[in-house]
């Protein structure tokens, strides 16, 4: 059982809860909002993934929907896949920033 607050317009999912004892407490938060059970599974995706099908009392996969890259990831694969022999100095340097913000050095 999944109780789920949703846009009734877009159908995105606002906020949802898989344990029966607080079903109840997603109240409508806004106009716009409905709440509905559904007798699912809980879902392993993240919530901005779904739509809410309130016709088939389902969810659905949002084609729209994709799923969060850090920035950091994206320019150091950038860096190291277009500088397949050299790595030029400020390439260099822009990845020991980038490396050592996710160690938790701050730059």
């Amino acid at each position: 059982m999944l109780e789920i607050r949703y846009n009734t317009e877009t159908k995105k999912i606002n906020a949802w809860c898989a344990d029966p004892d607080q079903f109840g407490n997603l109240d409508r938060g806004l106009p716009g909002e409905a709440v509905i059970i559904l007798a699912i599974e809980i879902p392993t995706d993240p919530s901005d993934a779904y739509l809410v099908d309130d016709v088939n009392f389902t969810l659905v996969f949002d084609p729209d929907y994709s799923p969060y890259v850090d920035p950091d990831t994206i320019r150091a694969q950038e860096i190291l896949d277009t500088s397949v022999n050299v790595i030029t100095a400020p390439e260099m340097w822009e990845l020991m920033r980038i490396f050592g913000r996710r160690l938790g050095f701050t730059t």
